[in-house]
């Protein structure tokens, strides 16, 4: 599965930098997923926050292969990845968890088909504009960013 187009290799931080912490890495993979009427794919979590379609990659697993089972698990969707977008890391504090590093890698998918309705979050079809005061990560924005504003 060749997956083209890495448009740049720069890896962003979001968050603000704890001296002294030591942060757990969670690398991660997440998919921007554009829909009709220039609306994107959002699971819903706890609390009303939203995320990109993604979750963590496993030790011996590709960030391709990662997303692919996580848009499966999270809204029950196949997939087809269409590209790269670019990597960021997330600084976060998981309540009763720790402090991580998510590094999350980025691509440009495309739902293929509805394999089961048992999945672990809802989906939301909603414009960038109005997701963004809901979004769980900044890193998150800044992929949107990349594929909303690209030519």
């Amino acid at each position: 599965m060749g997956v083209k187009g890495v448009m740049d290799d720069t890896i962003r931080e979001f968050g603000v930098r704890v001296s002294g912490v030591i942060y757990r890495e969670r690398p991660g993979a997440y998919a921007v997923i554009r829909g009709s009427e220039s609306r994107l794919a959002f699971g819903r979590a706890k609390a009303g926050r939203l995320f990109l379609p993604g979750g963590g990659v496993g030790p011996r697993e590709r960030p391709e292969e990662a997303l692919l089972r996580e848009i499966m698990e999270e809204i029950g969707w196949g997939a087809l990845v269409l590209g790269t977008i670019g990597r960021a890391t997330q600084l976060v504090l998981a309540e009763g968890e720790g402090y991580f590093a998510v590094r999350a890698t980025y691509f440009r998918a495309a739902l293929i088909e509805r394999q089961t309705a048992q999945c672990e979050h809802e989906i939301l079809w909603l414009s960038a504009a109005a997701a963004a005061p809901c979004l769980a990560r900044e890193c998150d924005e800044w992929a949107i960013s990349q594929v909303c504003n690209s030519p």
